[in-house]
């Protein structure tokens, strides 16, 4: 294997298990503990930290591929979203070609998350 076609991978796993956090706590609302262990980890405090860094990066990376897009309502970056941006074909191809979301089979769920990622990704608390 090439090493472009490992890192490319490892990638790809690695925004696998972010989204997978990033909805087991945005959406399904589950502790960081359990969602820790979801992934394959032990529930301590650093794996914990971990995990929550991942989401963090995660909602980063969505930010930055929603950015170009113009969602914002005028004057409240990262506050509020216009009425209705989510529900633009649009905006799920785009959102769905840079961050796997499958809004194609689970878009109420992907809004949700798209929702809760753009709040914390301005550096918000993660609770």
């Amino acid at each position: 294997m090439r090493k472009e076609d490992d890192l490319a991978e490892q990638s790809e796993a690695w925004m696998q298990s972010a989204l997978t956090a990033a909805y087991r706590k945005r959406v399904l609302g589950w502790s960081w503990s359990r969602v820790t262990e979801s992934v394959g980890m032990k529930p301590t405090k650093p794996n914990i930290r971990t995990v929550q860094r991942r989401v963090q990066q995660y909602a980063e990376f969505t930010f930055d591929a929603v950015a170009p897009l113009n969602i914002w309502e005028p004057g409240q970056l990262r506050r509020k979203l216009r009425d209705g941006v989510l529900d633009s074909k649009r905006v799920q191809l785009q959102l769905k070609s840079k961050t796997g979301l499958p809004f194609d089979t689970r878009p109420e769920e992907c809004k949700k998350l798209i929702e809760a990622l753009l709040r914390i990704s301005g550096g918000s608390p993660l609770l």
